[in-house]
């Protein structure tokens, strides 16, 4: 049986009841410059409450970020390896250890070397392992959000990347976004991205 990956504007319309078109993750990657899809923190309180979820925010000292994680998510201490690939943050449900089993997430964070969010998005347009390419403001922060389904592991993986004024390149990977409850955790913790309070 084929998987499918839902959108996020379809997702916003589950969790929000807003009335918004979807369409198929597995369409080609392509940015639709014209609609960008906006996260905002405050506006996902609502379904925090419905769906009972506890949690606490993290902060991402590298990078002066801050994001919500539930409590059915278990931080992972990262390997040397994992480290070296620009790694900086791991989260997994209780059958997570490091084979991306169950659920979770992890953050990237490295020196994009000059690199534009716009440059990312064509890099990603352009690689026909990515699909669903969306063009994002998260609580003031403009990103891009994409997919890729991992064949091997049987895996859909969702990513948002930002760009930082500093010209580095940070990334959020959640899987298995494939199963549409974990999905919409997936977007209420992505809407949680942003600056560090002071």
């Amino acid at each position: 049986m084929k998987k499918s990956v839902l959108a996020f504007s379809l997702i916003l319309a589950l969790l929000l009841s807003l009335s918004v078109s979807a369409f198929a993750a597995k369409a080609p990657a392509k940015a639709d410059t014209e609609e960008v899809v906006e996260l905002n923190w405050e506006e996902f309180e609502d379904a925090l409450a419905e769906r009972k979820l506890k949690g606490d925010f993290y902060v991402l000292n590298a990078v002066t970020a801050q994001f919500w994680v539930p409590n059915t998510l278990k931080q992972i201490e990262l390997t040397d390896d994992e480290v070296e690939t620009g790694i900086t943050a791991y989260f997994g449900d209780e059958t997570e250890d490091h084979g991306f089993e169950g659920y979770g997430f992890y953050v990237t964070y490295y020196d994009g070397k000059g690199q534009t969010l716009e440059d990312y998005a064509e890099m990603i347009e352009e690689d026909e392992a990515y699909t669903g390419l969306e063009t994002l403001k998260i609580n003031g922060l403009d990103a891009i959000g994409y997919y890729e389904t991992d064949q091997e592991r049987g895996i859909d993986f969702q990513y948002v990347t930002f760009v930082t004024d500093e010209g580095y390149i940070l990334t959020f990977a959640y899987w298995d976004v494939a199963d549409e409850d974990y999905m919409e955790l997936a977007v209420i913790m992505i809407s949680s991205i942003m600056p560090e309070e002071e």
